[in-house]
C-alpha cells in the first residue's frame, strides 16, 4: 500500500479484528423504470425479439430495478419459460 499498489482481499466471513483497509462503502441503488426498460428493450433487441409494451411492463415488475434480472427476464421470455 506504501507503493500505491492495489490490493484486493476476498474472505467468507472476515473477523472485525484483522484487516482494516481505507476503502470507502460503496451503496449501489436499483435503476429508475425508465433505465430498466431500455435495458430489457436494448436485450429484446439483441436477441432479435419484438415484445409489446404491455408486456414489457409485466416483466418489469418481475427485475426490481436489477439490470442482470432484467436481461434475464427477456431471454426467459425468448425461450418461452417465463
Amino acid at each position: 500500500m506504501k507503493a500505491d499498489g492495489l490490493l484486493l482481499l476476498l474472505a467468507d466471513r472476515p473477523p472485525a479484528k484483522d484487516v482494516f483497509l481505507k476503502l470507502p462503502r460503496m451503496e449501489l441503488y436499483p435503476l429508475t423504470p425508465d433505465q430498466i426498460r431500455t435495458v430489457m428493450y436494448q436485450e429484446a433487441t439483441n436477441q432479435g425479439l419484438a415484445i409489446n409494451p404491455s408486456r414489457f411492463a409485466d416483466l418489469q415488475q418481475r427485475v426490481g430495478g436489477n439490470p442482470a434480472l432484467a436481461k434475464r427476464v427477456v431471454h426467459e421470455e425468448l425461450l418461452g419459460i417465463g
